[in-house]
């Protein structure tokens, strides 16, 4: 028995193993940079004022789209930043299939100054064009989302069919030629949000694409390692958004696939540099550190 595990032998004497088990995944959590899920916190609304700040350097039109924009509460605080930076020329799209929650939706957005267009869509964004099962519970939530074939036999969540569409054609649809930042926040569906683009990020067309990851992916079946093979090849790199940038891995690692909910984003080569992206690797320990 080594030294470490008899330390850690009497801080379990000590404190209790329950509580070993809370120090240590506080502890994990932090190297690991997986916070409390806060925008104000875990870098989201940080990263929001850089992707601001350097639309307002650029004389171009700013394009976002934000995938299960729920009450716009994500759309709102963009737009927010957007206006500090001196941003004048802004499209969003913003997509909720729930009728209940687009009313919110609409009402937040609907206040905007000159050059901002918002563009609201009633339908869910995946990686087929149709009809699918969506979650018809009533009242406002941020958890609502399209139904796994498990969860339709189930029948304890109440279902309506939506339109689905992929973002390849939306921006063939609207003639859309690049979005400069794209959010998938849609309960475990985001890989599929991301298939639904592959086109497109194989043409560049998509500065930055993020999404959420964590707990409900397991239902979907997906996994952080789809991502990086969809991307494989790609003028991307699959990176993290934490507390004090953004993180970049060069390749999947089994560390990483552990659904803590986390922000990751996909950032285009030629951004990397732009918004002060970390890269770093994982050691033959499993350890990840970056090389800032």
């Amino acid at each position: 028995m080594g030294l470490s595990t008899r330390v850690i032998d009497i801080m379990e004497t000590l404190i209790g193993r329950r509580e070993l088990w809370r120090l240590g995944r506080l502890i994990y959590r932090h190297a690991r940079r997986d916070g409390h899920n806060d925008p104000e916190i875990n870098g989201e609304y940080a990263l929001h004022r850089k992707v601001s700040e350097w639309a307002g350097r650029r004389n171009e039109p700013f394009n976002v789209i934000d995938i299960g924009a729920n009450i716009g509460y994500w759309s709102s605080h963009l737009l927010d930043e957007c206006q500090r930076a001196g941003v004048k020329d802004i499209n969003v799209w913003a997509f909720e299939p729930s009728d209940e929650i687009r009313v919110e939706l609409t009402s937040r957005l609907q206040s905007l100054p000159a050059g901002y267009a918002v563009s609201i869509r009633s339908e869910a964004v995946s990686d087929e064009i149709g009809q699918a099962a969506f979650d018809a519970t009533p009242g406002i939530s941020g958890i609502k989302h399209l139904l796994t074939t498990a969860a339709q036999l189930d029948g304890d969540t109440p279902s309506v069919d939506v339109a689905v569409t992929t973002l390849t054609h939306v921006f063939e649809a609207e003639k859309i030629e690049s979005a400069d930042f794209v959010k998938s926040d849609v309960e475990g569906f985001d890989l599929s949000a991301l298939r639904g683009a592959a086109p497109l990020l194989a043409q560049g067309r998509i500065g930055l694409f993020q999404f959420e990851y964590n707990h409900c992916w397991i239902s979907t079946r997906s996994f952080l390692k789809d991502v990086f093979e969809l991307v494989e090849g790609l003028p991307y790199l699959v990176c993290k958004v934490v507390p004090s940038g953004i993180d970049a891995y060069d390749a999947w690692h089994i560390e990483l696939e552990t659904f803590f909910e986390t922000n990751y984003v996909l950032v285009r080569n030629d951004l990397l540099e732009v918004f002060d992206v970390r890269r770093g690797q994982f050691r033959a320990d499993n350890t990840y550190a970056s090389n800032a």
